[in-house]
């Protein structure tokens, strides 16, 4: 790889070490939410949609995402030579992120849906562009160079959940601004909801993007186990999950499960 130019090497001390700090903080302030005022019922009055995943689905998958992010900032912290310029623009949008899921504490706290809609679409806006720019950064430092997979799976599985999670704050928006349906429309709906998730996680499998769309699936099974009054939207979400479980297991058997694999073709 050609020497770093003097913006970009400087850019490779300052924005992991920002990244880190970030989602250090990220960490804190979303597992420590109950300890704000009013945080231990910061869900528990939320009205019901007909795409809520069941309440298991969120620590666990947060869990790997915020640790996996600040493994992700370490990572890049020790290996400044691979910076590129794709890289940093990834590391910025990132951090975009990352301020986006502290304000959505207070936000989802003592604001409105709306406002937690808007912080999600952010949230959404800033992961796309991330995950683009690490896209980027991959081709350009080619196989010889690149990381292992683990490192590059964090941004990946944010990107995922968020998708997943804009459906149920939009269900949750249009709600407060008293745009309601007939239950039977409501479950149509849902159902196109699901479908056109499904859509979206069988073209980023088609795209090397495996882990974005086991996320999904990961969703899908949370959904139908916390919709189990509604048998069609149950069934429709888990075998949603199935399809995508199969095409990211076909896709590892290929070797085209993750852009970031050195053995990715």
């Amino acid at each position: 790889m050609k020497p770093l130019d003097s913006t970009i090497q400087s850019s490779s001390r300052w924005l992991p070490r920002a990244l880190l700090v970030m989602f250090v903080v990220v960490t804190v302030v979303n597992f420590g939410s109950r300890w704000f005022p009013g945080g231990a019922e910061q869900f528990r009055n939320m009205p019901d949609t007909r795409i809520d995943a069941a309440g298991y689905a969120f620590p666990i998958i947060w869990s790997l995402i915020f640790f996996g992010m600040i493994g992700f900032a370490m990572d890049l912290i020790r290996h400044p030579h691979e910076w590129t310029g794709s890289l940093r623009w990834a590391t910025q949008w990132l951090l975009v992120a990352g301020a986006a899921s502290i304000a959505f504490v207070p936000i989802s706290l003592y604001a409105s849906d709306t406002a937690s809609w808007i912080d999600i679409a952010v949230h959404l806006l800033a992961l796309i562009a991330a995950q683009i720019c690490l896209r980027r950064h991959i081709n350009t430092i080619g196989s010889d160079h690149r990381r292992p997979r683990g490192w590059y799976l964090p941004p990946s599985l944010y990107l995922g959940w968020i998708s997943a999670a804009m459906a149920i704050s939009t269900a949750l928006a249009l709600r407060e601004n008293g745009i309601l349906v007939q239950a039977e429309v409501a479950q149509i709906v849902t159902l196109m909801v699901i479908a056109c998730l499904t859509i979206v996680g069988a073209l980023m499998i088609e795209r090397q993007g495996g882990p974005f769309s086991l996320t999904l699936a990961w969703a899908f099974i949370a959904i139908g186990v916390e919709q189990a009054a509604f048998p069609l939207i149950r069934k429709t979400a888990w075998a949603a999950a199935a399809v995508l479980i199969v095409m990211a297991a076909t896709a590892f058997y290929l070797n085209r499960f993750f852009y970031a694999d050195t053995n990715a073709s």
